[in-house]
C-alpha cells in the first residue's frame, strides 16, 4: 500500500481519535496501549510537539504524536539517565498507533523516521519513548530504528513500561 505523511492539523484530531480508539479495541492486552485524550492532543498540535499523519488510499490510517516534555515531573529522560541540564533537549515519541487493516506496511518505523526527520537539527536531540515489555510488535519496531531500552519502569498509573532511548546523531 503506498501512503502519504504529513503533519496533522487541528481539523485532523477527529480522525487521530478515531484511529486511537481502533487501536485501543484491537491490542491484545489493554495495558499495552494507553490512549491520549483530546487535551493532549490539542496541546500538541498548537506547539508543545506535532503529530504525524499517515494517509492512505481510504484515508487516514495512523500516526504519531511527538511531544516536547518540559520539566513535567516523571520525565522520561531522568529514568533514561540524562543529566538535569539535557531535559530540555529531549522529545518524546509518545503515541503511535495504526488501523488493523494498515498493518503491515511498516508504518510504524515510517512514522518513526519522518518525526526523526522533522527532528533533525533541532536542539532536541534526545529522543524517547516507552513500550509496555510484551508489545513485542511496538519494542521491535523502535529497536530496528536504533532504539535502547534504558530502564523498565512503572509509568501511567502503575503500567509496566520499557522507557527507549535514542540519540540523535551529530553532523
Amino acid at each position: 500500500m503506498n501512503f502519504s505523511i504529513r503533519f496533522a492539523a487541528p481539523e485532523d484530531l477527529d480522525s487521530i481519535l478515531w484511529i486511537m480508539e481502533c487501536a485501543c479495541r484491537s491490542v491484545p492486552d489493554p495495558a499495552w496501549f494507553v490512549a491520549s485524550g483530546r487535551d493532549f492532543l490539542q496541546d500538541c498540535l498548537a506547539g508543545k510537539g506535532f503529530i504525524l499523519l499517515a494517509e492512505g488510499l481510504t484515508g487516514p490510517s495512523g500516526f504519531l504524536v511527538v511531544k516536547y516534555p518540559g520539566d513535567e515531573p516523571g520525565h522520561l529522560g531522568r529514568d533514561a539517565g540524562l543529566p538535569e541540564a539535557e531535559l530540555p533537549r529531549c522529545a518524546y515519541m509518545d503515541t503511535v498507533a495504526v488501523l488493523p487493516e494498515a498493518r503491515g506496511n511498516r508504518l510504524h518505523i515510517r512514522l518513526l523516521a519522518a518525526a526523526e526527520q522533522a527532528l533533525s537539527g533541532s536542539s532536541r536531540c534526545h529522543w524517547l519513548a516507552t513500550v509496555h515489555p510484551q508489545n513485542r510488535y511496538s519494542l521491535q519496531n523502535f529497536t530496528a530504528c536504533g532504539y535502547r531500552v534504558a530502564a523498565t519502569r512503572k509509568k501511567y498509573g502503575g503500567l509496566d513500561r520499557h522507557i527507549l532511548y535514542k540519540r540523535a546523531r551529530l553532523l
